[in-house]
């Protein structure tokens, strides 16, 4: 009980309540790189399973198959750079899927305790990047988008996610394409992490709040680059 004499105690700031129930994290490592141009791919190319040489060839679309090819090739290079071996013979299995218990689930290296998620930005100045954790990991980057965009998508955005959108655009048209960016850079990240991607309804997680936890078990940060255009997001298993 307390005096007339004792000093209101004082509630602890959110950050502060943050920091004592959840252990600090160790974030991913986060690898980027250019991609080859499209007449000059036999290196990555070589470093490519059979199975994913014969999927590359499918793609008709010069810069669809380019920037598939690169994406491997880093996951490969990386890969074999750690746990040894050629790049083109890691065997790469899937978990099952979260959903549907097929084996089309979140991809791992076979006989090693290692997660990744990779990701890419085209345009005129592509870049192809891998995290890599000791946990499950998600990863991803994104353009900013444009205006038309934001609204098209931000409806189907959880009620407080469309909020902070909204909030944004009293701002500026370009505030709101910075925010619906954030936010759906976080979902994507975290719904790689969790082997779902979007597959599930829009509105079903909140990434508005950086500091929250959408899920339980999962932890979601921005990863900074160093392009005004580009966004980054990691999600990171407990």
């Amino acid at each position: 009980m307390r005096t007339g004499t004792e000093a209101p105690t004082s509630q602890p700031a959110y950050d502060e309540l943050v920091s004592r129930e959840r252990q600090p994290i160790t974030p991913p490592t986060i690898i980027l790189r250019t991609p080859a141009p499209t007449d000059d791919l036999d290196a990555e190319r070589a470093c490519l399973s059979p199975d994913e040489l014969h999927h590359a060839n499918t793609l008709r679309d010069g810069e669809t198959h380019r920037m598939f090819v690169a994406r491997r090739a880093l996951l490969r290079t990386e890969l074999a750079a750690r746990l040894g071996g050629s790049p083109a013979e890691i065997v790469i299995d899937h978990r099952p899927c979260v959903q549907c218990g097929g084996s089309h689930g979140r991809p791992y290296p076979r006989a090693a305790d290692l997660h990744f998620s990779v990701t890419s930005v085209r345009g005129p100045r592509p870049v192809v990047a891998l995290a890599l954790a000791e946990r499950p990991v998600g990863f991803d980057l994104e353009e900013v988008a444009e205006l038309d965009v934001v609204r098209d998508v931000a409806t189907q955005l959880h009620l407080r996610e469309r909020a902070a959108v909204t909030a944004a655009l009293e701002t500026s048209s370009r505030a709101a394409c910075s925010v619906f960016t954030e936010i759906w850079t976080r979902k994507e990240a975290l719904l790689k992490g969790t082997g779902e991607g979007i597959t599930v309804p829009l509105d079903r997680d909140d990434v508005s709040d950086v500091r929250a936890r959408p899920i339980p078990g999962w932890t979601v940060a921005m990863w900074e680059t160093d392009r005004p255009d580009v966004v980054g997001a990691w999600a990171l298993s407990d």
